[in-house]
């Protein structure tokens, strides 16, 4: 019997980081995954730990958790939802989960597989991206997705058990061609590929995160002091 070079990470151990993050936020905030797969709560675990580097470059007492149909409330939700698939960034359709936080006074948020409108005028999906809170009130507000320069950072996840392939260094590389401005993307993953990580070495191009797993602390960690120098150097 052949073992996959890459094990999946567990469902249980991804939902057990998501809920150990948001509790530090909020005691009383539970999580709910909309399709309870690994790759859904992939990106719930790579979302929780962009908060865990949120929280080192922060203002003091910013972060917090919101929700699609309590924003006028300014409250926690009692239960973060995570979307199943891609929806748009005004939605109330589900209450659904978000974070928000602040960084020398500017207010963000910080989503799940929202949509963005690229400069194609195309719409894509981003698995975690953060924006300004001001754009995404207007997108609240004008009921349309956030265009081509609103995003400040853009992260796609993938749960592999095999090595990545090439073409989705391209893919996300051409994806993000679609959104010159935005500062910082990264794709994200449990696996590896030295042939993707060669791709990206190049200036411009995403960064990349391998090997990002509960059982890996030491590139979780990586990962959060990589993820909050670059917010520094963007935000």
């Amino acid at each position: 019997m052949s073992t996959a070079p890459f094990p999946k990470p567990l469902l249980a151990d991804l939902v057990a980081l998501i809920d150990i993050v948001l509790d530090a936020i909020n005691p009383d905030t539970a999580v709910y995954l909309n399709r309870n797969t690994v790759d859904s709560a992939y990106a719930g675990y790579v979302f929780s730990l962009l908060l865990s580097a949120v929280e080192l470059v922060a203002d003091a007492n910013s972060v917090g958790l919101r929700s699609a149909q309590a924003i006028q409330q300014q409250i926690p939700p009692s239960v973060f939802i995570i979307r199943g698939s891609p929806g748009a960034l005004n939605s109330d359709a589900q209450d659904f989960g978000f974070a928000v936080f602040q960084y020398r006074g500017v207010g963000y948020e910080i989503h799940l597989g929202v949509q963005y409108r690229g400069s194609s005028g195309v719409l894509h999906e981003f698995d975690v991206s953060i924006l300004p809170e001001e754009d995404a009130d207007e997108c609240r507000l004008k009921n349309r997705a956030p265009g081509p320069a609103k995003a400040c950072a853009l992260f796609e996840c993938k749960c592999y058990s095999n090595s990545l392939g090439i073409e989705l260094g391209r893919e996300f590389t051409g994806l993000k061609s679609d959104f010159t401005s935005v500062p910082m993307a990264r794709l994200v993953s449990n696996s590896d590929s030295e042939s993707v990580a060669q791709f990206l070495k190049k200036t411009q191009r995403p960064k990349l995160s391998v090997l990002l797993a509960p059982n890996n602390p030491t590139m979780e960690q990586e990962f959060v002091f990589a993820v909050a120098d670059e917010l520094r150097n963007s935000l």
